[in-house]
């Protein structure tokens, strides 16, 4: 799944405010880098400009369906990807990369294993965006390029993120591999059925299924539920990016969470859910 790297002197730049660096969560980094390489074959597959933007397009839709409309959502659109790097050239390799993203150069840090971190982010348009690049062995990389933003009215800005993006990934040798998520609160009007809860010793989420079902039209592979929470995959081969689970074809996933409040998290997305439920 690796690429070699090839860096232009110059690439399309992505106009970004100014913004002071922050140290981000590198163990969560990692830990996000693990789960996605131990599905088999979890890379996502790389959709061209314009179908990524219809995938972007197609899960935000999706996700109007089921959530709150009075509440903003979370909405992160990411790049992630494995490239053939050693770890001596993390910092170049990361300034060049954030400078093609419009970012300023970035902080190298130490993690607790004694490994090597770049993080470089800013201000964007609606959001913000992150670059971070995390070794994995001698011979690569691990990085993600990522927009997020919190806000009822954040598509039109990701969307035009995601095609300057685009353009400078692919600049600089990288076929982007993207991925979309959404997360907000339940729809008051797919309420749990706490009888029939009861009953079949489900979350009662029976509403919530069958209308997000008939807005993707798709029937589920894979299900997960536990006291506290529901998951489903499904095939979806309208969506482009897609990965392998258990040699299974999987375009999109789903999932409820009752907080410790007693709110109920939704999380929509393709290929797969990176983010905590």
């Amino acid at each position: 799944m690796s690429q070699a790297v090839r860096l232009p002197a110059a690439a399309p730049t992505i106009p970004a405010k100014p913004a002071g660096l922050r140290r981000l969560g590198l163990a969560v980094f990692a830990a996000a880098a693990a789960l996605v390489f131990a599905l088999q074959g979890a890379l996502p597959s790389a959709p061209a400009a314009a179908e990524a933007d219809r995938d972007l397009a197609a899960v935000w839709a999706l996700s109007r369906t089921v959530l709150r409309d009075d509440a903003p959502a979370r909405l992160v659109v990411r790049h992630a990807a494995e490239l053939a790097a050693v770890p001596a050239e993390l910092p170049a390799l990361g300034d060049r990369l954030a400078a093609g993203l419009g970012l300023a150069a970035g902080e190298l840090s130490r993690r607790a294993d004694g490994g090597a971190a770049y993080t470089a982010a800013a201000e964007a348009d609606g959001g913000t965006v992150t670059l971070r690049l995390l070794p994995m062995n001698e011979r690569s990389v691990f990085v993600t390029v990522q927009y997020e933003a919190a806000e009822q009215a954040a598509l039109r800005p990701a969307r035009a993120w995601q095609a300057a993006a685009e353009s400078a990934l692919r600049a600089a040798g990288i076929r982007p591999a993207w991925s979309v998520q959404v997360q907000g609160e339940l729809n008051a009007a797919l309420t749990p059925d706490i009888a029939a809860a009861r009953n079949d010793d489900s979350l009662g989420l029976g509403a919530f299924w069958r209308q997000l079902e008939d807005g993707l039209g798709a029937k589920p592979v894979e299900r997960y539920t536990d006291a506290a929470t529901e998951s489903r995959s499904y095939r979806a081969p309208q969506f482009e990016a897609s990965v392998l689970s258990g040699g299974r074809p999987i375009g999109f996933q789903a999932a409820v969470h009752r907080t410790t409040e007693g709110l109920w998290r939704v999380t929509v997305g393709t290929p797969v859910l990176t983010l905590e439920y």
